[in-house]
């Protein structure tokens, strides 16, 4: 193409010059212009044959390149077809030629492009290595890769070089450069690089996870295996190549005819399954596995292969068979307590039929003989005689009190509950009536508050808040403007009975000792009783599920609160205000 180029290096006409010279030189002349009009008679000859494809003509001390339509038509039709740009360029990267593709990738006309240096296509960067590169000192073809300036962005291109020479002058050497967009295989390995670290990103999850992949071809036998295999049993993924027949014996012989059945029951059903069978590792140690499959069924219906994963649940097995041998433990251990449990109940039993029968008969005797005596011997004993008598008495029936607190100690802590919802309010008013009716020269303010219930045991519940309103009232006796109140507040979201009184009050340095069997902060001289009732208040609260506490000042009385777990459970607003 380029090789047939013609440069015009005939010499320029001027005004000056005189065809009418002097005689010695009209010759000269004449043999000049035969020699240029022969010249250009060829050049008419090669444009019109094809012979040249393109003009190189020297105007003003520049080369303009003028190329001709019809030259070498079928080899620029390729050139056109090309889907790589291709640009002919002098050893000063001038282009001489370039196809459309080349035009439209850099989003130029293409005259704008023919005649223009190619360097002002490429990025500064890249300006040196592309010089060489058009300088080609090797005389072969190279290939670089740059980046070329099209509109305000640098595409990365290959560039591949052809040289080739139209004479054996250094103006005649001509470099062929097909241009390569690499910006779609730019895109193809970025999503390339993005998939492999996916890809690695999964099989770094799956290592991790200790699961082991795999996709089971029912039909041939084949299975590709996935997963840290090595690690789970032993063997690497190269030596497991012999399909299923090679998994089924690794598996343990008392789990193979349960895989094999669940197989079948999946190939059947072509629904998911999940088994647990054992395998042995390299080693030979039992390894327990979870197999989840799932069927992959094609349009016609039919299965094609079976993927899942396999999960070595050895820990998990290990640890359901140590439960199990606890549990096993702790049931024999249940027994061992419930049968010593009941032994003590039997004690206990057999100890309130001695409370009731054997004590009791011996205290009777005591006091019904101290008391005939007093009655019968009265003139005759000194005032000595008859007090120690009175005092025997009185020990006596102290004494049966004593035994009456214990046998219903026993009984709150033995009986069963009957839950049933209890009007706390109408309790508390029975109550009070009660105390009032046995000392009636008593005046006592007692507020109660409306619309207090529970559900419990109503007997229970009434032998506690008996307890706690009968101690309010023996401990305000001493004084004359007493004041015990029974209500109900709320404390960090639970809802808290209480039963309040200004009397005598308690230390609460000893506060520890208020609910303990036989314990007394007072006298029995100041404040008579026998120790026990507090703490079956506790008892009957704690077997309600809910706890009692106190708060006291001596000689400011004293505030018992207690909870039930019922009320909490299902609470229920206070409606109405105390009633005195």
């Amino acid at each position: 193409m380029i090789q047939n180029s013609v440069r015009n290096g005939g010499r320029k006409f001027s005004e000056s010059d005189n065809f009418e010279a002097a005689p010695r030189d009209q010759s000269r002349q004449i043999d000049l212009l035969r020699e240029e009009l022969r010249e250009a008679r060829e050049t008419l000859d090669a444009i019109r044959s094809g012979a040249a494809d393109a003009l190189v003509i020297a105007r003003d001390g520049r080369e303009m390149v003028y190329t001709l339509e019809n030259a070498d038509k079928p080899f620029r039709i390729f050139l056109e077809e090309m889907q790589e740009g291709a640009v002919t360029v002098d050893q000063k990267g001038l282009v001489v030629y370039a196809n459309r593709r080349f035009a439209d990738f850099m989003g130029v006309p293409l005259e704008s492009v023919m005649g223009s240096s190619f360097h002002d296509h490429v990025c500064t960067a890249d300006q040196a290595l592309v010089q060489n590169f058009i300088r080609n000192d090797s005389g072969h073809g190279e290939k670089i890769e740059v980046s070329l300036r099209v509109g305000h962005q640098l595409v990365p291109v290959f560039l591949t070089a052809s040289p080739f020479h139209i004479d054996n002058s250094k103006a005649g050497k001509f470099l062929c450069i097909v241009v390569t967009d690499l910006t779609p295989q730019r895109k193809v390995e970025a999503a390339a690089a993005v998939d492999r670290e996916w890809k690695n990103r999964y099989e770094a999850v799956v290592r991790a996870s200790g699961q082991l992949l795999y996709d089971w071809n029912p039909r041939t036998g084949e299975v590709i295996f996935g997963g840290d295999l090595e690690r789970s049993l032993g063997y690497s993924l190269a030596e497991m190549t012999g399909g299923q027949n090679q998994w089924e014996a690794l598996i343990h012989p008392e789990d193979l005819s349960a895989f094999r059945s669940g197989h079948q029951q999946a190939l059947a059903s072509k629904k998911p399954f999940s088994l647990e069978y054992r395998v042995l590792h390299r080693d030979g140690a039992p390894r327990y596995l979870q197999d989840n499959g799932y069927p992959l069924i094609d349009p016609n219906g039919e299965i094609t292969s079976i993927v899942g994963f396999r999960v070595d649940v050895t820990a998990r097995k290990r640890d359901e068979e140590r439960i199990r041998q606890m549990n096993s433990e702790l049931e024999r251990r249940v027994l061992e307590r419930t049968a010593e449990l009941q032994f003590a109940n039997q004690e206990m039993e057999a100890f309130c039929y001695s409370i009731s029968h054997d004590l009791r008969a011996p205290l009777r005797s005591i006091r019904g003989y101290s008391e005939i005596v007093l009655q019968e011997y009265d003139g005759k004993l000194d005032g000595r005689g008859t007090e120690f008598l009175k005092r025997a008495c009185e020990s006596a029936g102290h004494m049966n009190q004593l035994l009456d607190d214990l046998l219903r100690l026993s009984v709150i802590s033995r009986g069963e509950l009957r839950q049933e919802e209890t009007d706390l309010h109408q309790l508390a008013q029975n109550l009070v009536a009660g105390l009032k009716s046995a000392e009636p020269r008593r005046r006592v303010k007692v507020k109660i508050a409306r619309g207090l219930s529970a559900r419990g045991d109503s007997r229970l519940l009434q032998i506690a808040l008996g307890n706690l309103l009968s101690n309010a009232w023996k401990f305000t006796s001493r004084r004359p403007d007493a004041l015990i109140e029974f209500g109900a507040t709320h404390q960090n979201g639970e809802r808290v009975f209480f039963v309040r009184d200004n009397g005598e009050g308690f230390d609460m340095e000893w506060k520890h000792r208020l609910f303990g069997v036989f314990e007394r902060l007072h006298s029995t001289q100041d404040f008579p009783g026998t120790g026990i009732g507090l703490a079956i208040v506790q008892r009957v609260i704690q077997r309600h599920g809910g706890r009692i506490w106190a708060e006291g000042k001596r000689q400011q009385g004293a505030t018992f609160y207690f909870t039930l777990a019922s009320c909490n459970q299902n609470e229920k607003p206070m409606s109405a205000p105390p009633q005195s």
